[in-house]
């Protein structure tokens, strides 16, 4: 009986060594829209409520991932944006 064996731990220009499941917030807009719903959240607290939806109060603008996030997921419907904007688990 002949028993071999061989562990090699040895690796030149290896791709898995990077995160390539990483999510790149910059470049995919979420940076800059996690910004414009602080800009919307700090624009809100005269009127009384807390919300970092867009209301059309100036300087508020419109956010269009973060309506995609608190849509429909197929047979779950959309919150209203009341709702969804104003949950104070969002809102820390």
């Amino acid at each position: 009986m002949i028993e071999a064996r061989f562990i090699a731990k040895r690796g030149l220009n290896v791709w898995h060594t990077y995160n390539v499941n990483e999510v790149n917030t910059i470049e995919n807009g979420f940076a800059r829209e996690f910004k414009n719903a602080q800009t919307n959240l700090a624009i809100t607290p005269p009127t009384g409520w807390t919300s970092f939806a867009n209301t059309g109060l100036p300087g508020q603008v419109a956010l269009p991932l973060f309506d995609a996030m608190f849509g429909a997921r197929g047979s779950q419907p959309a919150l209203p944006a009341a709702q969804g904007y104003t949950n104070g688990t969002f809102i820390k």
